[in-house]
């Protein structure tokens, strides 16, 4: 996968989570390339989780069936 790290994310046309209910808190969509970045819009300059379309995809399929198990160290 490629290092998007040299990317000024101020750079990226994002799409914001409109579900914040007004506090600005929410999660930030954008696209480099062929990846998928998702960011948090409380931390600008942190760099955002990279994805694949193929696993995004993958992603939702799996919260919209309901396969997803618990997260590695969740009880």
């Amino acid at each position: 996968m490629p290092d998007p790290s040299p990317f000024d994310p101020a750079e990226v046309e994002w799409t914001v989570s409109s579900y914040s209910g007004g506090s600005g808190d929410c999660v930030r969509v954008g696209r480099l390339g062929d990846l998928i970045l998702v960011g948090d819009t409380k931390c600008p300059d942190r760099l955002p989780l990279r994805c694949t379309t193929g696993g995004v995809r993958a992603w939702i399929r799996a919260v919209k069936d309901g396969t997803l198990g618990p997260a590695e160290g969740s009880s």
